[in-house]
C-alpha cells in the first residue's frame, strides 16, 4: 500500500509540474502576443507617418518644380515658399531659393538660403557648389574656394561652372 501511496504521490507532483509548465508557456505566450501587438501598431503607425511625409515631400517637390517655369522672380518665391510651407526638408527647396534671391540681387539672403540647404541635405554637393558661387559673387575668393573643397570632397568630379 505504501508503494501505491508514494506513486500516487509522484504522479500527483509530475501533474502539478506539467500543470505548471503549461501555465507558465500560456503566460509567456500572451506576453509574446502583446509584445508582438505592439511592435505591429508601431510599425503602422511609423508606416502612416512615412507615408505621410512622402505625400507632403511630393506636394512640395512640385512646386519647387514649377518654380523653374516661370521667369517672374516674385512667382517663383511665391511657389517656393509656400512648398517651404508644406515640406521645410524637401530636396532642392533651400537652393531654389537661393537662386531666387541670387536673381534679385540679394546675396545674403541667398547666402543663408544655401546654407540652409547644406544643413538639410550635407551629403549634397550642389549646395556647397551653390554656396561657392554666391560668395564668388560677393567677392569672397576665400570662402568660395572653401566651399568648392567641400564640395569636391562630396563628389571629386564636380565642375565648377563660374
Amino acid at each position: 500500500m505504501n508503494t501505491i501511496a508514494g506513486l500516487a504521490l509522484l504522479l500527483t507532483f509530475l501533474n502539478v509540474i506539467i500543470a505548471a509548465i503549461g501555465v507558465t508557456f500560456i503566460v509567456f505566450t500572451l506576453f509574446e502576443y502583446w509584445k508582438l501587438k505592439q511592435i505591429r501598431d508601431k510599425m503602422d503607425e511609423i508606416k502612416a507617418d512615412l507615408e505621410k511625409q512622402n505625400y507632403l515631400a511630393q506636394k512640395a517637390l512640385h512646386r519647387v518644380i514649377a518654380s523653374y517655369s516661370t521667369d517672374d522672380n516674385e512667382k517663383k518665391l511665391s511657389l517656393l515658399q509656400s512648398a517651404e510651407h508644406i515640406y521645410p526638408k524637401a530636396f532642392n527647396l533651400y537652393n531654389a531659393i537661393g537662386y531666387v534671391y541670387l536673381e534679385k540681387g540679394e546675396i545674403d539672403r541667398a547666402i543663408e538660403a544655401f546654407h540652409e540647404a547644406i544643413k538639410l541635405h550635407p551629403e549634397d554637393e550642389a549646395g556647397y557648389c551653390d554656396l561657392a558661387y554666391a560668395y564668388h559673387k560677393k567677392g569672397n575668393a576665400d570662402l568660395s574656394n572653401e566651399y568648392i573643397q567641400k564640395a569636391k570632397k562630396i563628389n571629386p568630379e564636380v565642375t565648377i561652372w563660374f
